[in-house]
């Protein structure tokens, strides 16, 4: 198998305000996406954590709207990809997952065992 770019997709923002520490990101689910994607660089592809776009928000403090962050910072992204690698349902996620089915990429749901190595 040759070397993949795959998408990390999941849910980045807090469900209740108890879940995560923050109060608008969830550094959790950040930390998970960063977790798989570093699976998936040790299997020999090149993860995209659009997780780490949070930073952005946080530090600019720039408060776009999720649609325009899928629109803008994570699809054109998703379209360079060659796979999706779904974590967990969320707006966001759910909407990735979508446009990587229009684009025709693979899809691996929540096993990176089942991520061949490149």
């Amino acid at each position: 198998m040759t070397r993949m770019k795959i998408y990390v997709a999941g849910p980045m923002y807090r469900k209740t305000s108890t879940e995560c520490h923050s109060p608008k990101v969830c550094w959790t689910n950040i930390r998970r996406a960063i977790k798989v994607g570093m699976q998936l660089y040790r299997k020999g592809h090149a993860p995209y954590i659009p997780h780490l776009n949070a930073l952005i928000d946080v530090i600019t403090e720039t408060n776009l709207k999720g649609d325009e962050w899928i629109e803008n910072f994570d699809f054109p992204w998703l379209e360079k990809c060659d796979a999706l690698f779904f974590i967990g349902h969320s707006l966001g996620a759910d909407k990735e997952l979508e446009y990587a089915k229009k684009l025709g990429l693979k899809i691996y749901y929540y096993k990176v065992d089942e991520v061949p190595d490149a």
